[in-house]
C-alpha cells in the first residue's frame, strides 16, 4: 500500500457519510468541537483506521513510494507542526520522505508525525515516570476520555495532571 494512492477527497467523503448517521459514531469530533479539533481528531481517526486495516491485512509499514515531501508533512496531523518545522529545518539536506524518515531513525512512516509531536512537548520533560502515581493519572484519563469522547494525548493528560 503506498501513502500516494492515499485520497483526502476519500476521508472526507467517509467523514461525511459517518456525521450523517444517525448515532454517534465513537472517536469522531462530537458537533460542539471546534473546527479545528473536528478537523484534527477526523483525521487522527482515520489514521487508527487505516493502521488497524493494515494491522488486519499483514501489513507492517506503509511505503511512501515517490509522494512529494510537502504533501506527506501536510497529510499527517501535526497540532504544533513539528513535522512542518523539521522538514524547514533539513530543507538543505531532506528532500525526500525517504530522507526524512532516515532522519528520524526510520520510524514507520504513518506514525512520524506522532514522533515529532511527542519529542516536541515540553510537559513531558518535568515527569519523572518512576515516581508517578499511576492510579491517578489513570482516573483522571478516564476522566478526561468521558468528557471528550476519546483518550487524551499523552501530552493532555500531562499538562492536567501538573495543572499547566
Amino acid at each position: 500500500m503506498c501513502i500516494a494512492k492515499y485520497s483526502i477527497g476519500k476521508v472526507q467523503e467517509a467523514t461525511s457519510s459517518l456525521k450523517a448517521l444517525k448515532f454517534h459514531v465513537p472517536r469522531l469530533p462530537r458537533p460542539e468541537s471546534s473546527a479545528s479539533i473536528q478537523k484534527y481528531t477526523t483525521i487522527w481517526t482515520f489514521r487508527g483506521i487505516m493502521l488497524l486495516r493494515m494491522e488486519q491485512a499483514g501489513i507492517k509499514s506503509l511505503l511512501v513510494g515517490d509522494i512529494d515531501l510537502d504533501k506527506f508533512v501536510s497529510m499527517n496531523p501535526d497540532e504544533r507542526g513539528n513535522l512542518e518545522k523539521l522538514r524547514k529545518a533539513y530543507r538543505d539536506t531532506v528532500g525526500t520522505v525517504q530522507q526524512l524518515v532516515a532522519l528520524c531513525d526510520y520510524p514507520r512512516p504513518e506514525l512520524l508525525s506522532m514522533v515529532c509531536c511527542f519529542a516536541g512537548d515540553s510537559c513531558l520533560d518535568s515527569v519523572d515516570i518512576d515516581t508517578i502515581d499511576v492510579p491517578t493519572w489513570q482516573a483522571k484519563r478516564r476522566q478526561l476520555e468521558r468528557r471528550h469522547g476519546m483518550s487524551p494525548h499523552l501530552a493532555q493528560l500531562c499538562k492536567k495532571m501538573l495543572g499547566a
